[in-house]
């Protein structure tokens, strides 16, 4: 996680913050799962990816 991010959550009463992917066996993230507590609330999110198109070719910038 970026420092700045955690920071700003740590600031806003962020408690917990979890993230579980999964990869499948060509490498692709096919499900994200983020779980956090802030402030004695708390939330769960869950994306699904399917329906996968053709790569696109990216490069690390310079």
């Amino acid at each position: 996680m970026d420092r700045r991010l955690y920071d700003k959550m740590r600031a806003t009463g962020t408690k917990d913050f979890a993230c579980d992917v999964w990869v499948n066996e060509s490498g692709r993230v096919v499900r994200f799962e983020q779980s956090l507590e802030v402030s004695g609330n708390s939330a769960r999110n869950v994306v699904t990816f399917k329906n996968f198109k053709a790569p696109v070719p990216v490069s690390p910038p310079k």
